[in-house]
């Protein structure tokens, strides 16, 4: 059995749901086009980064790689745990949706956030 990334990485959903607001408001949007969509991700980044490099600049960037590093570490050790998971799942020929789906969910997941501490 598996909980939602969220859960298994112990971040509450109000963080997770505030942290998304922050980022992307309240107001619903219809992206019509990858232009508009490239567009309104570069200003979320840009945000992003402005707030890092205040940070770095405000302390030393050892925490802020320490921290950076720490994500890295938590998530991938997640996502080998749950790779070897599913891996067993397709062994046993499971075919239950709902269980796959959110190992399918945590692995997407996963991979984003790594692709973005990386970055």
């Amino acid at each position: 059995m598996t909980w939602p990334f969220w859960l298994e990485l112990s971040i509450s959903q109000k963080v997770v749901k505030d942290k998304f607001i922050e980022y992307f408001g309240t107001k619903r949007l219809e992206i019509t086009s990858r232009k508009d969509a490239s567009e309104y991700l570069l200003s979320i980044t840009g945000k992003i980064q402005e707030k890092m490099v205040s940070q770095l600049k405000s302390e030393s960037a050892c925490y802020l790689v320490k921290d950076l590093y720490k994500i890295l570490d938590e998530v991938f050790l997640f996502y080998q745990r749950q790779k070897d998971v599913r891996k067993k799942l397709i062994e046993l020929n499971i075919q239950e949706d709902s269980i796959l789906d959110v190992f399918e969910e945590n692995r997407n997941k996963s991979c984003n956030v790594i692709d973005a501490v990386n970055l």
